[in-house]
């Protein structure tokens, strides 16, 4: 089979497995024989981590049934359209889809692709659908969609919280280097880099400002500026203070 290997989709019953996260597991099984041994010394280095280091973990996302992931990754290899049943906010509906693509983002399983409901490309998490049986029916996929950067993109202006929107002066190689992708839509112009996203702390997001080392001015919502004006007192309040003598 040489040294390529074939992505494995991975659900909570693949995890199950071995007691390997599915990380560790992608990296296992996609290397060649010749590397076993290679393989079998980082597993020694990875058990001596394990024992004695403390991890508090996240509480865990909710994973797909693996048949879904099955249905869904089969249908967009072979450009096949699926009859989908999705639960969201506690409301089903049904619908023709036409998947894209399946993108792996903070154990959070997601597939993009032409709702024919909608009429309009749409990002769907996959623990939230219920069925998904492919049809006889097939479909084009867009030449050079990139379902990675729609899905993260969809995910930054998703509609909760604040809009918000602020002019960097910096270049969009700069912002993208410091503004993780999913957090917010980045955009050059030619005043500069423009920051599209959702927040629900505007007292965090003031913050996070100040650690980007790059002037720039809050478009939206004035609420922000308010935010920046009152850790500015704060920090001048800290520069204020003397050691109390004990």
């Amino acid at each position: 089979m040489g040294g390529g290997w074939a992505p494995l989709p991975v659900s909570k019953n693949l995890r199950a497995r071995g007691g390997r996260s599915p990380p560790e597991q992608f990296f296992l099984l996609g290397l060649p024989r010749r590397h076993q041994t290679v393989a079998c010394g980082f597993d020694r280095g990875l058990q001596a981590v394990q024992e004695v280091v403390a991890f508090q973990s996240a509480p865990a996302a909710p994973q797909p049934e693996s048949a879904i992931v099955m249905a869904i990754s089969t249908a967009a290899q072979q450009r096949r359209r699926v009859q989908l049943r999705y639960r969201s906010h506690g409301d089903e509906t049904e619908r023709r889809f036409d998947s894209y693509g399946l993108v792996v983002h903070w154990e959070r399983w997601y597939t993009v692709g032409w709702c024919h409901l909608r009429q309009a490309v749409r990002v769907f998490r996959l623990d939230r659908v219920i069925s998904a049986d492919l049809v006889a029916e097939t479909f084009t996929r867009p030449p050079d969609f990139d379902s990675l950067k729609h899905v993260l993109e969809s995910l930054a202006m998703a509609p909760w919280g604040w809009p918000v929107e602020v002019l960097l002066e910096t270049t969009l190689v700069e912002a993208q280097r410091r503004i993780p992708p999913a957090n917010a839509f980045l955009e050059q112009t030619p005043q500069g880099v423009v920051v599209s996203a959702q927040v629900d702390r505007l007292e965090w997001l003031a913050r996070s400002l100040m650690t980007l080392e790059c002037p720039f001015v809050i478009r939206r919502p004035p609420e922000l500026r308010a935010a920046l004006r009152q850790l500015a007192a704060e920090a001048a309040a800290m520069a204020e203070r003397e050691e109390t003598p004990i």
